[in-house]
């Protein structure tokens, strides 16, 4: 494979991972260094003058990269640009490839041996499990299996996690333990970068970077295992444009899919993954909410003691998002996302984050209304 593509791209082939460098500016450096490093080829026209730049997570740039990339590809029509990214970029040249999870093995007593190991996601599960090694898989197995199979979508990196814990588990009990929660799909190695050491961290990533509006209509829909347009604006309990445009970033950023019922209207669903996520998400802001403060703690009980800034950092606080991480949300210094948390606290009269959570969760239609 290395040796086809130096052979189409003589001027070599390079790799970014955007994941890698967590820091924004940062990341633009390192970019705007890359540019520098790629003045236009003096060859002439056909004399192996063309190269390729892999960038991958695409989704944790911003648009000034997206500008240092698109002044690169302007002066150098011979690089050519593959980026991996969780939705849609907007580099406005090239092609869109959709990946789709792998096909999965069919269910029901009419399923085949031969059908069950023709499956692409079968075949992934054996080829990362056969190291361990797995055991034969039995007629009584295949059932399991398949739907673990199903309940993991097809996700690669989901089977990845899997293919290990079934010699040590079973078939059975694995996908008893992956019904009860993400939890146990995680990778023992040291040496993946976070978003890679488990399932739900993945998840978590993808999370994190819906605004927050989009992750509350996120929450509301965790419980429902199927709705249309009008169903989402019911459960959310708004009609609205803003609604919309949330429900079709949720679509487009692959929480929810697709689907159209007898008369064609739209139907949207949960991958399983994601909503074993969105639940568990949803568990744990219920348990944020139901601790209860020191009777008399807060003084002030309502969104409007909070300027609007300040409630969006109390929301964030209550996604469980660290100081760091509220200022790289917000764009803005770590010093002042610091005293904003200082100063929701105070006008709160909180003494934990969590109490700011609760709070947050006790005037969430209030927040929003």
């Amino acid at each position: 494979m290395a040796h086809e593509l130096e052979e189409v791209f003589p001027r070599g082939v390079h790799l970014f991972d955007c994941a890698s460098v967590a820091d924004s500016q940062e990341r633009l450096r390192a970019f705007a260094a890359l540019a520098d490093q790629h003045p236009v080829p003096s060859a002439p026209d056909g004399a192996g003058r063309r190269a390729l730049l892999l960038i991958d997570n695409y989704d944790s740039a911003d648009q000034r990269v997206t500008q240092v990339l698109t002044g690169l590809l302007a002066r150098d029509p011979d690089l050519s640009l593959l980026v991996t990214s969780r939705e849609t970029t907007s580099l406005y040249q090239g092609r869109i490839y959709e990946l789709q999870p792998l096909a999965l093995p069919p269910k029901g007593p009419d399923a085949t041996a031969e059908e069950f190991f023709a499956a692409p996601a079968t075949q992934l599960l054996m080829q990362r499990a056969c190291s361990f090694p797995l055991p034969v898989v039995t007629d009584e197995d295949r059932a399991a299996v398949t739907e673990l199979l199903h309940d993991l979508d097809g996700l690669p990196l989901a089977i990845e996690f899997a293919a290990p814990l079934l010699r040590i588990l079973g078939a059975e009990p694995l996908h008893r333990r992956v019904r009860s929660g993400l939890g146990i799909l995680s990778s023992g190695s040291g040496s993946v970068s976070l978003r890679h050491s488990s399932m739900r961290e993945a998840l978590e990533g993808h999370y994190r970077a819906l605004p927050v509006e989009a992750r509350r209509i996120l929450l509301r829909l965790g419980d429902h295992e199927e709705f249309t347009f009008d169903g989402a604006r019911e459960i959310i309990g708004e009609s609205s444009e803003r609604v919309d445009h949330f429900l079709l970033m949720l679509i487009e950023r692959n929480f929810l899919r697709v689907s159209h019922d007898p008369q064609h209207r739209p139907t949207f669903t949960f991958l399983n993954t994601m909503r074993s996520f969105v639940r568990e998400k949803v568990a744990e802001r219920n348990v944020r909410g139901g601790l209860s403060f020191h009777r008399g703690s807060v003084m002030h009980d309502h969104p409007s003691i909070l300027t609007p800034r300040q409630r969006q950092v109390a929301e964030l606080v209550a996604d469980g998002l660290t100081n760091r991480e509220i200022s790289k949300h917000l764009g803005i210094a770590e010093w002042t996302a610091i005293n904003h948390v200082r100063e929701v606290m105070r006008r709160l009269q909180c003494t934990s984050r969590i109490q700011v959570a609760n709070w947050v969760n006790r005037n969430l239609e209030k927040l929003h209304g």
